[in-house]
């Protein structure tokens, strides 16, 4: 049974376009963009699609990894800090208003359908987004979505509450929070009742520690609560 969904949002809400936040750095940085964790290539937007996956798992795997990204994700550093921090590796010529451009080509926008299918569900399920964010893309995010909020009961994101997926410690303050919501009610609430979407397999298994069920995406979730109903 699912009663409950906790979301993902970088690449299952909304779309990525790594290879072209890649190739815009690689721009800013040259072969500095090492610092970032990512790779340099001049060819990024020509990549297919099993390259571009391979290289949004790496993004996650590099937030980790470069103290820059996991600081800025963590709500550590502030956008202006991450800027700065970006421009001492540039190449001369660049502002930070280059770094953001590029960190927000990222973003490939949420299509309509996922929106509407996300209004569908909230009519029957508590719905929570659970995301390793940053501040300049939380911003950008509610710049283009001012309503992106009113589609959630609930948002955990890791520059917020200073902590990252698949941190445990991240699933296990969401979990809480989540049985205090349904306490407020007078509903039981139960983890294995409980669905994550994410494309990250590390995250899906975090998730699963604490006895949430997992899929990889809101297409693969249709399926799954449609079998539930």
């Amino acid at each position: 049974m699912i009663r409950t969904l906790v979301f993902d949002l970088g690449g299952v809400i909304m779309d990525h376009n790594i290879p072209l936040c890649i190739e815009k750095f690689t721009r800013i940085l040259g072969p500095n963009i090492a610092a970032l964790g990512l790779q340099p290539n001049g060819e990024a937007a020509d990549m297919d699609n099993a390259e571009s996956k391979r290289l949004q798992v790496a993004l996650s795997v590099a937030a980790n990894t470069s103290t820059i990204m996991h600081d800025y994700e963590l709500g550590l550093i502030s956008s202006d800090d991450f800027a700065e921090a970006i421009l001492k590796l540039a190449k001369p010529g660049f502002t930070s208003d280059d770094v953001f451009d590029a960190w927000d080509a990222m973003h490939a926008g949420i299509p309509t359908y996922r929106f509407q299918l996300l209004k569908k569900w909230h009519l029957h399920y508590p719905i929570y987004a659970l995301s390793n964010n940053n501040e300049e893309h939380w911003r950008h995010i509610h710049a283009e979505y001012p309503d992106f909020d009113t589609y959630f009961d609930r948002t955990f994101a890791s520059h917020i509450v200073h902590l990252g997926k698949p941190d445990p410690r991240i699933f296990e303050l969401a979990n809480k929070q989540i049985e205090a919501d349904y306490e407020a009610v007078g509903e039981v609430y139960k983890p294995e009742e409980t669905i994550f979407i994410d494309d990250i397999e590390s995250n899906r298994l975090a998730a699963s520690q604490f006895g949430w069920q997992t899929c990889a995406s809101v297409e693969e979730l249709e399926v799954l609560l449609a079998k539930d109903a």
